[in-house]
């Protein structure tokens, strides 16, 4: 369970999408769905494409036309068996922001698998269309990243709501378009992985598949705003914390303490739930921490850091990692050292941080949507790759 800290990072990232299924293509019944973004001001298409047939080796081809003249051919991917996600990023400087029509094949015959809105364009195929949006618009960034129950996959969610899937994570809506009174800072998983989360500044609460709505801030007058979520071990409830260390229990979320009441060096920026107490701790930007209901492991509050702490995570509820807007991890109790980023920081500042469920790995993630595992953590894919195929 993880929470990542808010940054400000100048990039432009926005999307729209929508997510369907089709029986009819291809023997098995595949699931997909595409977003279109902008990234560094740029106008892209991402695809994640999922349950791919089983047996053999399948080729996938992705292609956008923009009006009769610009067309782009996704490179021909060719996968494996199994549950498979395959995810292009192409771009063009012939597109503009409007309508694009996308077709998707699969097999070497170019039969064409999924699209995005039955637009036919002759009796052997079909054809799907999505609005790329307006590049430059309003600035949007990566706020965390949360792995699905099977570790398989894992969820981004980003600063203006929008939700993307990779492995076999599935997206089941997003507040991408919408207007938010504050922007997105948290995010947290149901138990089964069939729903998610999001929370914003201000305390609202956004619930999507089968996460249920048990309360939020959002028409509360808040002391400081609030910076992430956790979800409770069985879905019934979660937490939320603001920046002044101020907790927020709804559903089954038993209340175990907070910092509102104390004067804080530095922010809080993230939040772990120990799964054998039920207690919790909060992380302060310089490493603090503050155990509530379980033992305190140890803390970075008096080491001189290069970059702030950003967020927390624990699975094993006998360690914690903490990791800094320079990708630098610091472990605590049992929770290993498995790398970081801190000699080579990446483009742009790390935003969070999630670990496996056996607590063999983690994973960190970007504010441009960057993916950066260790340990026994996979890589299921990010918006910052051109062809990515994972088995």
């Amino acid at each position: 369970m993880a929470l990542a800290g808010t940054l400000l990072v100048g990039s432009c990232l926005t999307a729209v999408g929508v997510s369907a299924s089709r029986s009819d293509a291809v023997p098995t019944t595949p699931s997909y769905s595409a977003t279109g973004v902008c990234v560094g001001g740029v106008s892209q298409f991402a695809y994640t494409f999922y349950g791919l047939p089983q047996g053999g080796t399948t080729v996938v081809t992705l292609s956008i036309f923009d009006g009769p003249d610009a067309e782009a051919t996704g490179t021909p991917v060719s996968v494996g068996p199994g549950v498979t996600s395959v995810l292009w990023n192409v771009s063009s400087p012939l597109f503009h922001a409007g309508l694009h029509v996308i077709a998707v094949h699969i097999g070497s015959t170019g039969i064409p698998a999924t699209n995005l809105a039955a637009v036919p364009m002759s009796p052997q195929s079909s054809s799907y269309a999505i609005t790329l949006p307006q590049c430059g618009a309003v600035p949007s960034f990566f706020i965390a990243i949360t792995p699905t129950p099977s570790g398989q996959g894992y969820w981004q969610a980003t600063s203006d709501g929008q939700v993307l899937g990779f492995g076999d994570a599935r997206t089941y809506g997003w507040m991408s378009g919408a207007r938010l009174n504050r922007p997105i800072v948290g995010m947290a998983s149901t138990s089964d992985g069939a729903g998610y989360w999001l929370v914003a500044s201000d305390g609202g609460i956004f619930s999507f598949g089968d996460a249920l709505f048990y309360g939020s801030t959002g028409g509360m007058a808040l002391n400081n705003p609030v910076v992430g979520m956790a979800s409770t071990s069985d879905g019934k409830g979660y937490y939320l914390v603001a920046s002044d260390g101020g907790v927020f229990t709804f559903g089954d979320a038993a209340f175990q303490g907070s910092t509102g009441a104390m004067h804080l060096n530095q922010p809080v920026v993230g939040m772990s739930l120990d799964p054998s107490t039920g207690g919790y701790w909060l992380a302060a930007s310089d490493g603090g921490i503050f155990s509530f209901g379980t033992p305190f492991l140890g803390s970075t509050g008096n080491l001189r850091l290069n970059r702030p702490i950003v967020g927390m995570e624990t699975e094993s509820g006998t360690g914690y990692r903490l990791v800094a807007s320079d990708g630098g991890v610091f472990t605590f109790g049992t929770s290993q050292f498995l790398g970081s980023l801190g000699a080579a920081p990446p483009p742009t500042p790390i935003a969070g941080i999630a670990g496996t469920s056996d607590d063999s790995g983690y994973t960190m993630i970007g504010a441009s949507g960057g993916v950066y595992p260790f340990g026994s953590a996979g890589y299921f894919g990010s918006i910052g790759s051109a062809a990515v195929v994972t088995n």
